[in-house]
């Protein structure tokens, strides 16, 4: 099925290993130094940093504006029992449920209250996130204490939220403000069948697949208690070998970072679905962005329930999805926070990264307690070229010292780039500067060091502002 991700965030700009809320930071911070605006990181994994202008400062955490929303706030949507209570307080479809102290429980008031909220059944951690320790669709008793048990022994959970399992597809819809920018269906975590090759292997090709999505690549699907209950459901196991184009469902809560599918549904879910979502983060005191989870089944557009409110949403999710098209969600974040700025239209603004990488090695290394982006040049790097040093005679190298040459050289002269070595033995020097002339001395300079004229050509890749040498 065809997908599309935003022009100004391709994968292979964002790089691996930002992790899924890591890919917020980065996408929103990108955002905005390019921009113009100044970006202050503040932590060493990157998740507390500060952009400003002349006139305001906004605090993220992810992508939660700390500065607007205080730890009451979003401590109040962590707590889901609490959001239940004020949703249904406002007319806003939730579902009903009943807060759980695990020591003051027995499995007879369990079974009691089971029955007073009626089967099926969800069993999920009071505060928790991403899907984890979600059990869903509980049809008696016995699944009840099989979850139960793994949520108190296993999970030690403390405080267990049950509450009535309504039927509907599962959406996640992002709010920045009064819109929603982006809405996703959320698919289980599945494979489908080819008839050769075991569940195992299935999951593992899947995974390979996931690796390549910004977003997906830190939710790959595991093979955990949840999933092996799943397949029993079934009659499988991991060793089973489905038929040919059989789907396999592998959990029943529709998480991405669960390792479930995620569909852009942004232009065709119903206004009244978007509308409920809006008025949800609305009634929620100082929430500017927020995403918005959502039981619907679209055979009717009024039966829906609004099941948990995220303060701090991984972004990548409406970015990035499995199938359809991938919402710039950075950009409507800092329209809101910073209507007068705007992005550069230059093509080449599209593939200049900061890296990141080189923020937290200067945290690591205990250099700052904080790290402030340097501007980003104004001219987006127009003169972009690669330059081969063959082996000719052993291999290309350069030796310590000169590399430090080489780097300071770049340095001042404002050009981004990076010099590799192949294992066949050649060297590449990749040069990003304002013009040809401004690059020539450093490439004159690598010439000398390596005895040769190298080979130019175009270099259409991603630039990372300053200079690397590997």
């Amino acid at each position: 099925m065809a997908v599309s991700w935003p022009d100004h965030f391709p994968s292979r700009l964002m790089g691996r290993r930002l992790g899924s809320s890591g890919l917020s930071s980065f996408a929103i911070a990108l955002e905005a130094w390019r921009r113009g605006l100044e970006v202050t990181f503040t932590a060493a994994d990157l998740h507390l940093y500060t952009v400003s202008n002349s006139e305001k400062n906004v605090k993220f955490n992810f992508s939660r504006p700390d500065s607007h929303t205080t730890r009451e706030d979003y401590l109040r949507l962590d707590r889901k029992a609490e959001t239940n209570a004020i949703l249904a307080s406002h007319g806003i479809p939730s579902p009903t449920s009943k807060l759980l102290e695990v020591t003051n429980i027995t499995h007879d008031q369990l079974r009691v209250i089971a029955s007073e909220i009626g089967y099926p059944l969800v069993l999920k951690p009071n505060q928790g996130s991403m899907g984890r320790g979600v059990f869903s669709g509980i049809k008696d008793s016995e699944e009840l204490f099989d979850a139960f048990q793994e949520l108190t022994v296993k999970q030690k959970q403390k405080s267990i939220l049950i509450e009535r399992h309504h039927t509907g597809d599962d959406y996640r819809l992002l709010v920045v403000g009064n819109r929603v920018v982006g809405a996703v269906k959320r698919i289980p975590a599945n494979v489908i069948g080819d008839g050769k090759s075991t569940v195992a292997e299935l999951i593992s090709a899947k995974n390979d697949r996931r690796i390549r999505n910004p977003f997906l690549e830190s939710g790959l699907i595991k093979i955990d208690y949840e999933v092996r209950k799943c397949l029993t459901d079934q009659g499988l196991t991991v060793e089973s070998i489905p038929p040919n184009k059989r789907k396999v469902t592998l959990r029943r809560v529709a998480n991405a970072s669960a390792g479930g599918d995620v569909q852009d549904v942004t232009d065709t879910i119903p206004e009244n679905i978007k509308e409920a979502a809006i008025s949800a983060v609305r009634v929620l005191p100082n929430i500017y962005i927020a995403g918005v989870d959502v039981l619907y089944d679209a055979s009717d557009e009024e039966n829906y329930v609004i099941i948990e409110i995220n303060s701090r949403p991984q972004i990548g999710v409406n970015m990035y999805p499995s199938i359809g098209t991938g919402r710039d969600a950075p950009k409507a974040i800092l329209d809101s926070f910073f209507p007068d700025s705007s992005r550069p239209s230059e093509d080449g603004f599209k593939t200049i990264r900061f890296n990141p990488s080189a923020v937290r090695d200067i945290f690591a290394e205990g250099l700052a307690s904080k790290v402030t982006l340097p501007h980003l040049p104004l001219e987006a790097f127009p003169f972009r070229q690669r330059f081969l040093f063959e082996a000719i005679e052993g291999a290309v190298q350069l030796r310590p010292y000169t590399g430090r040459i080489v780097k300071k050289m770049a340095r001042t002269r404002g050009i981004s780039g990076k010099i590799i070595s192949r294992d066949d033995g050649s060297l590449e020097l990749f040069v990003a500067g304002r013009s040809a002339s401004d690059a020539k001395t450093l490439v004159d300079k690598v010439s000398e060091f390596c005895g040769q004229i190298p080979k130019a050509s175009a270099w259409e890749g991603i630039v990372t502002v300053g200079f690397q040498i590997s």
